[in-house]
């Protein structure tokens, strides 16, 4: 009897702590998107980074150590936005060349 008293503790422990690290892992994901003509630091507890939304040409780079990291750059004038991803300690870069029309420009990034 107290072995499956001790058993059940355990695993209702167990599965406390999963989801409780499962959530604290969302709360940290994040996405946002800068359009022309901005530039910045990003700056969180879990992810840095910069970005560039200018004209002719849109930048973006992110780094985490504890998630994964996407970025996207877009410019007028390419059908397709660059990207790349990133994985927990490598980081993500985007860059993409236009005219000096800024419709249709933009950087993002994707935090998971």
């Amino acid at each position: 009897m107290k072995v499956k008293s001790f058993v059940k503790g355990t695993v209702s422990a167990l599965l406390a702590a999963g989801v409780a690290l499962s959530c604290a892992s969302v709360a940290n994901a994040a996405s946002a998107t800068y359009y022309p003509i901005s530039s910045g630091v990003i700056e969180n507890g879990y992810y840095r980074g910069s970005y560039t939304a200018a004209a002719k040409r849109s930048y973006i780079t992110l780094s985490s150590m504890s998630h994964t990291t996407k970025c996207y750059a877009k410019q007028d004038g390419h059908s397709t936005e660059a990207s790349s991803v990133g994985n927990p300690g490598m980081g993500c870069s985007a860059v993409q060349t236009g005219t000096d029309l800024t419709v249709g420009d933009y950087v993002r990034y994707v935090v998971s």
